[in-house]
C-alpha cells in the first residue's frame, strides 16, 4: 500500500465514527431476534468517513461465477452422486486517494445463497451484503451490537422486542391498507 494511502486510510480507521454503528435492522429468525447494523448502512457511514480524509472506494468490475459441486451423499441403498450449481459474485474495487492520486485495487469472492427465491434477487443481496462487508474490514467498522454487554442485555432484548412488535403492527396496517377496497 502506498504512503499517501496507507496514512489516509489510518486516519479514516481511528475516526470516531467507525465505533457503535447504529443497529438499524433486526434479525428476526433468530431466537431471540438480534439486532445488527445493515450492509447499506455501513457502506453510507464508511463511504463518509473515506470520503473525510481524502479517500474514494469504488467497486466496480462484477463477475457472476458458477462453478459445478459435486457431493456424495450416502444412504442406506449405497451412496450417491448429487450435482448442484454453487454462485458467487467477484467484485473488483479500487481504493483512491484524491490528492495524490494514487490507488490500488484487488478483488474478493463472494457467495451467492439461493435459497428458493430468484437468482437475480440472491445476486444483488449478495452483492450489497459483500460491499458492506468490504467497507466494514477496510475501516474497521463496529456495530452497537458487536460487543455485548451483559448488564444491559436484558434492556436490549426488550427493546429489540418493543421493535419487531412496532414492526409487526406497521405490516399489518399495511396489509389492510392494501386489502381496502379503492374508492
Amino acid at each position: 500500500m502506498s504512503g499517501a494511502i496507507f496514512a489516509a486510510l489510518l486516519a479514516a480507521k481511528r475516526d470516531p465514527r467507525t465505533q457503535a454503528l447504529p443497529l438499524d435492522g433486526i434479525l428476526a429468525h433468530l431466537k431471540p431476534p438480534k439486532p445488527y447494523t445493515k450492509s447499506e448502512t455501513k457502506v453510507r457511514i464508511g463511504t463518509e468517513i473515506l470520503s473525510a480524509h481524502g479517500l474514494v472506494l469504488s467497486p466496480f468490475a462484477c463477475e457472476f461465477r458458477s462453478r459445478e459441486v459435486i457431493q456424495i451423499e450416502h444412504g442406506r441403498t449405497g451412496a450417491a452422486e448429487v450435482r448442484s450449481t454453487a454462485w458467487t459474485i467477484a467484485r473488483t474495487f479500487s481504493l483512491a486517494h484524491v490528492k495524490s492520486g494514487e490507488s490500488i485495487s484487488w478483488c474478493v469472492e463472494w457467495p451467492v445463497t439461493v435459497l428458493g427465491g430468484a437468482l437475480q434477487k440472491a445476486a444483488a443481496a449478495a452483492d450489497i451484503v459483500l460491499v458492506g462487508y468490504v467497507t466494514r474490514d477496510l475501516l474497521g467498522l463496529t456495530a452497537g451490537g458487536d460487543v455485548v454487554d451483559a448488564d444491559t442485555w436484558e434492556d436490549d432484548q426488550a427493546a429489540v422486542a418493543a421493535e419487531i412488535k412496532q414492526e409487526a403492527e406497521r405490516e399489518a396496517k399495511r396489509a389492510r391498507l392494501t386489502a381496502a377496497p379503492a374508492k
